[in-house]
């Protein structure tokens, strides 16, 4: 079997010149055959989504638009360019335009046009990169994602179908595998089974769609290159003496991920797990500088907290029932009610008269709407507080071992900030609780100097 490495390269990896000559240098020293996952250029994704709604309100000129967009891309191409690859671009920004006119014209825009238009950085960056590779005599080709990535089809924010995207996979791109070649993968979207329309992964989908096809293919290693030295101990712009962590589990890894670390896409983290493929966060400009997440040996530090991650700008919606504990199946029922109203819930905590459901602050309303047809039958009522961080403190085993929970909370006291709500004991790889916004950066630093100011 060809042993196969996955690379990803992000926004920043993409969004100049210097970066694309950056890329050609690791994949020219890279095992080969390989795939490179790549995102479109820095900034782009966000044009086009500001682009979409601003067609709607004819508040923007369509071919200024593709103006700014062909000057973007065309100053990343490399000198001498062949025509082939010009046509190409060219092509994706005529796609582009009818697109755009088609919204002006219906005035309409649905979630499957837009899913549509921000897939074009992506696109567009990956003809591109096979220009400058192949310049670097590089055997490269493009392959489409919607050829390999099944999706659930949820506009927006799909999850990849993973047997079918393996069988999908292994029919598609392996027969391409062979000798020195190099294979192009847009990033951030594929195909949904139901309609066969194009469906995004969310931001940073790229991530997950190196290491979906990692899994698809059994790769050896899903390198992701990032400008960034790997996951840290704390954000360094509140903790300014964190510092890089060498090795993490897949488990602590996707509690950072979900919890407000940015470095991968949330949902990165299981593909790679299944399987068991070692994920490297390498920094783009220096790789010796780097993160490896992989199985967790025994051979524990003495220090067994790994990082400290946060989440913003967080509101708690508490429930009021004064027969709540004895009411068979109100957390179902409230339960039903978030998810018909789409709302991603980050925690829960319960007592026998309150259930407290912490959201992003700005779904809380449409949480708020959703239960009030259980008012007054099942709920007396409710309250909103919408000031909230929530800090996670992660490391493989701290659940296990005495003492942890006692130095995070008495760290936190001796600044004097209140803990509001706190889950533990659901993981054994991280605790979550709550404090008010305006004193996230004195618990974040607590907390990060009680284990590790031995380091510094």
């Amino acid at each position: 079997m060809v042993s196969i490495q996955v690379h990803k390269f992000g926004g920043a990896c993409t969004g100049s010149k210097r970066a694309l000559k950056q890329i050609c240098k690791h994949i020219v020293v890279s095992e080969k055959p390989c795939i490179i996952a790549v995102s479109a250029a820095a900034g782009v994704t966000d044009f086009l989504k500001k682009t979409v709604t601003t067609v709607l309100m004819h508040k923007v000129a369509i071919p200024e638009v593709i103006k700014t967009l062909k000057h973007r891309h065309f100053e990343l191409l490399p000198d001498n360019s062949t025509k082939e690859t010009i046509n190409a671009l060219n092509t994706q920004f005529s796609q582009l335009e009818r697109l755009l006119f088609g919204i002006s014209y219906t005035e309409e825009l649905t979630a499957r046009t837009q899913d549509l238009i921000l897939t074009f950085g992506e696109r567009l960056i990956s003809i591109i990169i096979k220009e400058h590779l192949r310049q670097q005599n590089i055997d490269v080709d493009i392959v489409d994602p919607t050829k390999l990535i099944v999706t659930d089809g949820v506009h927006g924010d799909a999850m990849a179908q993973l047997e079918k995207t393996e069988n999908k996979t292994q029919k598609t791109l392996k027969p391409l595998l062979q000798g020195e070649k190099v294979i192009i993968v847009p990033g951030f979207y594929g195909i949904s089974e139901k309609n066969h329309a194009v469906t995004v992964l969310g931001r940073s989908g790229t991530d997950y769609t190196a290491t979906v096809l990692g899994y698809a293919l059994e790769a050896k290693k899903i390198i992701i290159w990032k400008d960034v030295k790997g996951f840290m101990s704390a954000d360094p712009r509140i903790v300014p003496h964190a510092h890089n962590i060498p090795q993490l589990s897949y488990e602590e890894a996707a509690e950072l991920a979900h919890f407000g670390a940015k470095i991968l896409h949330p949902l990165a983290v299981l593909p790679a797990q299944l399987k068991r493929i070692p994920i490297e966060i390498r920094h783009f400009y220096q790789p010796n500088i780097s993160t490896i997440i992989r199985t967790n040996n025994e051979n524990k530090e003495n220090n067994v907290i790994k990082s400290v991650s946060y989440l913003k700008d967080l509101a708690v919606l508490k429930i009021y029932a004064a027969m709540g504990g004895h009411t068979r199946g109100l957390l179902a029922k409230l339960a039903i009610s978030m998810e018909n109203a789409e709302i991603n819930v980050l925690s829960i905590a319960t007592s026998q008269t309150c259930i407290a459901f912490l959201m992003k602050k700005e779904m809380v309303q449409r949480a708020v709407n959703s239960i009030k047809e259980l008012h007054p039958r099942l709920i007396d009522s409710w309250q909103v507080e919408d000031d909230f961080a929530l800090i996670c403190v992660v490391g493989d085993g701290l659940g296990k071992i005495p003492g942890i929970a006692s130095r995070v909370f008495n760290a936190v006291a001796r600044v004097h900030v209140n803990v509001e709500l706190i889950s533990a004991g659901a993981s054994h790889s991280a605790y979550h609780f709550t404090v008010k916004n305006t004193k996230l950066p004195q618990a974040l630093r607590a907390v990060h100097d009680e284990f590790f100011s031995q380091r510094n």
